[in-house]
């Protein structure tokens, strides 16, 4: 493989971008909003929660987020692909997959809207 290929094959990222679905809206597929991204490139994977994700996450959901975020941090340096794979076929629930999707390094652009989700951040509250 010459470098070149080699350059662009480590730039490459898969983006998995996450909607929340109110209670009303979880029959319509269409309906919800993008919450979380996870990013995996070659070496790690990360994700980016909405910076006002516990206003736009009713108080009943609260809990079950804060629990599926803990367990995919709890797993995510372990186990990266099988945390994205799990991500990439969210279908059933208040989180689900809105689209997968290949992207090149430096095309990511969650805005201001997003943040860097870490061990840091201990629960939901403290968003």
């Amino acid at each position: 493989m010459d470098r070149s290929t080699q350059n662009s094959a480590r730039t490459r990222l898969h983006v998995c971008a996450l909607k929340y679905c109110l209670p009303e809206e979880r029959s319509a597929a269409s309906q919800g909003r993008v919450i979380l991204f996870a990013v995996k490139d070659a070496e790690d994977l990360r994700l980016y929660l909405h910076h006002a994700l516990k206003q736009q996450i009713t108080d009943s959901d609260l809990p079950y987020f804060d629990a599926l975020m803990k367990d995919l941090l709890s797993r995510l340096k372990e186990s990266p692909d099988d945390v994205f794979e799990q991500l990439s076929n969210l279908s059933v629930g208040p989180i689900v997959t809105d689209s997968v999707e290949w992207i090149d390094a430096g095309q990511e652009n969650f805005g201001v809207n997003f943040y860097l989700y870490t061990e840091a951040v201990e629960s939901v509250d403290s968003f």
